[in-house]
């Protein structure tokens, strides 16, 4: 604060993954951060923060904390394209490969396979598993089908259970004892599940608005896919 003041310059916070931050340490850094200003001997409008979270943010926040966000500016960013994806796995294969090892074709494959997600971290693995693959058979090339057998194999959600809440973990057993033996559930249905899993692990069932932020980041995350029904006629 002392440094910002003396030299009357404006500082810029940006931290990723925000949600991750705010489910294991709490908001008070939020907090803190948002009433910078807020001291005597600092100038109003020093600091700006931005958030960059998968989820909102302002779910895993505190009232007093949330409520600073009330007139925030919200910037919704859409999955990567083909295109997208094919340039970033292009710069990857520039800076860890060796010439001619991952032409264009697996290069545009993965990222079409990518791309039903938008993921660019799931490109970037599929890139680095097929590549493993390739080593370990002695080719000099990355070929198309390591690309298809490592898309294969791949878990993105391995590890992220740790990171979920206890009602995010009872929305997800809830859809998963529904879908041992079915195809495909309703949304309702999962929520009358999770109600009766609350039952059973003595927790109160939150609101219909909070059940459907559950489902998105579970969606987000991988462990569920969901899509819209059209209305019967």
């Amino acid at each position: 604060r002392k440094h910002i003041r003396d030299r009357g310059i404006h500082l810029v916070v940006l931290l990723d993954e925000a949600d991750a931050l705010l489910r294991h340490a709490g908001s008070d850094v939020i907090y803190t951060l948002t009433r910078f200003g807020e001291e005597g001997s600092t100038p109003k409008g020093m600091l700006s923060l931005v958030l960059i979270s998968l989820s909102d943010p302002t779910l895993y926040m505190d009232s007093s904390s949330r409520s600073t966000f009330g007139t925030a500016n919200e910037v919704h960013l859409e999955p990567y394209s083909v295109e997208a994806l094919s340039d970033i796995l292009a710069q990857r294969v520039s800076l860890g490969f060796c010439e001619n090892a991952v032409d264009q074709e697996v290069v545009r494959l993965i990222a079409e396979m990518a791309s039903v997600e938008g993921n660019a971290r799931q490109a970037i693995e599929v890139l680095r598993l097929a590549s493993s693959r390739a080593d370990a058979r002695g080719s000099p090339c990355v070929e198309p089908e390591d690309a298809r057998v490592s898309k294969g194999g791949i878990t993105l959600v391995e590890g992220r259970l740790d990171d979920l809440r206890v009602h995010e973990s009872l929305v997800l057993l809830a859809a998963a004892r529904l879908l041992r033996d079915r195809g495909f559930v309703t949304t309702g249905e999962v929520e009358e599940a999770y109600a009766q899993v609350c039952e059973e692990y003595e927790q109160q069932p939150r609101k219909h608005t909070t059940f459907w932020e559950y489902l998105k980041k579970l969606e987000a995350y991988g462990f569920i896919t969901t899509s819209r029904t059209q209305p019967s006629r």
